[in-house]
């Protein structure tokens, strides 16, 4: 039996605590905010928590109390690193909300506070479920389009409404480490290619009551084996859209192409046999589970360094897009 408990009311904790709900080895244990005054009634109203979920005045509290073996850590960005370095010293397995810090030193202190205590973290990059990403990732690395040599990658979100601190730089941390971490998975989880290097821009175009909440961005990567990528992130979808958000890469390849557009459940393959669209419509693959697995099994779908690789890469991006395109060497200390 694995004792889970949640550190923070806000973020992507409904896809953990809906996905542990079917699994017989996993008891809740507690939940606790992760800064002074933050809202947990929403773990409340969740069908897949207990009603009677125990709830603790701080992190601190929880951990000492409930002694949990993995902590989901989903909260306010600004308070991800901190929380993840303290669940970490109390020798718990996380699954951390991203991106894993709003700075790199923040990256290197999760990244050295997990490694030192001997436990693993799962990133929230659950698009890595997503069927159509999957089959993607199956295919190239058969080597039906060869190598990479040029991508392109878009994630779009609406702006809806937004808490007041989407518009504090400090709080919220700017859209490409918060949405564009997303579209840059897509290339690294793909093709498991790294980042180099990085061009990029970003402004706030039409939401000036959150002038620290960039809704569109923009970035030009250099990849580990010398192609580029671009990778563009929005707040602009209307809320009337079909669908929430819309995903899509293309990889431009030294013998073919593939294309993906997750709404559509469809991966296009353009290779030197012919043009075939293969139907990506199928159940998300589990994720989370995975952190509950024998240390021995690993977390298949996410390697221990991911999270860090991808956290430094657009921090980089929005470092460079505050200096309006200031070229920035990613000089990642993580395993590509």
């Amino acid at each position: 039996m694995k004792r889970v408990a949640y550190i923070g009311g806000f973020g992507h904790w409904p896809q953990v605590a809906d996905e542990f709900r079917r699994r017989e080895d996993v008891r809740t244990v507690g939940a606790a905010p992760a800064y002074e005054g933050e809202d947990l009634s929403v773990l409340y109203t969740h069908p897949a928590l207990p009603r009677e979920l125990p709830l603790f005045e701080s992190a601190e509290g929880l951990l000492s109390v409930a002694k949990p073996d993995v902590v989901v850590v989903s909260t306010r960005p600004d308070h991800i690193a901190r929380i993840a370095v303290l669940a970490a010293g109390a020798r718990c397995d996380l699954i951390c909300e991203k991106p894993l810090g709003l700075s790199l030193d923040e990256t290197a202190a999760v990244h050295d506070a997990v490694k030192r205590n001997g436990v693993r973290l799962l990133p929230m990059l659950s698009m890595r479920t997503v069927p159509v990403f999957l089959k993607a990732r199956e295919l190239y690395a058969k080597g039906e389009i060869g190598e990479a040599a040029l991508i392109s990658t878009q994630k779009s979100y609406p702006f809806g409404r937004r808490s007041d601190w989407f518009g504090d730089r400090s709080r919220y941390g700017g859209t490409f480490p918060w949405v564009g971490i997303h579209a840059a998975d897509m290339i690294h989880f793909i093709t498991g290619l790294g980042f180099v290097s990085v061009t990029a821009r970003h402004t706030n175009f039409s939401h000036v009551e959150r002038p620290d909440c960039e809704d569109s961005c923009a970035a030009v990567f250099e990849l580990s084996n010398g192609a580029f990528a671009s990778v563009v992130s929005d707040l602009l979808r209307p809320l009337s859209a079909s669908t929430y958000g819309d995903d899509r890469i293309r990889i431009a390849g030294t013998k073919g192409i593939l294309e993906v557009i997750a709404n559509e459940r469809m991966v296009r393959l353009i290779n030197e046999v012919g043009e075939s669209v293969i139907d990506g419509d199928a159940e998300l693959v589990p994720f989370y589970s995975e952190i509950l697995n024998d240390r021995e099994d690993g977390v298949s779908l996410v390697a221990p360094d991911d999270g860090f690789l991808l956290t430094d890469a657009v921090l980089c991006a929005r470092d460079s897009a505050d200096e309006n395109g200031t070229f920035v060497q990613i000089k990642s200390r993580w395993k590509k």
